[in-house]
């Protein structure tokens, strides 16, 4: 049985894929293992995790269920992304309506 929450004492491993990751973050990674080289290259095989995401989330979950929840976490937390891009979005824009003369009134 595969488990994402656990104990291992895993040594360094390689992981070969074209998706931007960064020191720090955490990922939930879908890929496969061949010769102890990681691959995920596919669509959706790297899934980043908000900083506050715990796995005591997921404790005794089957893996069904486990990636399902990382799935929708991430989908929450990029919807919630969209909405304040948005509005930062539409400020600009409406700065540039009234050539800057919001941005720099003051109050």
């Amino acid at each position: 049985m595969l488990k994402i929450k656990g104990t291992n004492n895993v040594s360094p491993i390689r992981l070969k894929t074209d998706h931007e990751m960064f020191p720090g973050k955490k990922y939930l990674v879908l890929g496969y293992c061949d010769d102890g080289v990681f691959t995920a290259y596919e669509e959706y095989r790297i899934v980043p995790l908000d900083k506050f995401f715990s796995t005591d989330l997921i404790a005794g979950k089957p893996i069904d269920e486990q990636v399902k929840i990382f799935l929708q976490r991430r989908l929450d937390n990029l919807k919630l992304e969209i909405q304040n891009n948005e509005k930062e979005k539409q400020r600009l824009e409406e700065g540039l309506k009234t050539g800057g003369k919001q941005a720099h009134r003051s109050y």
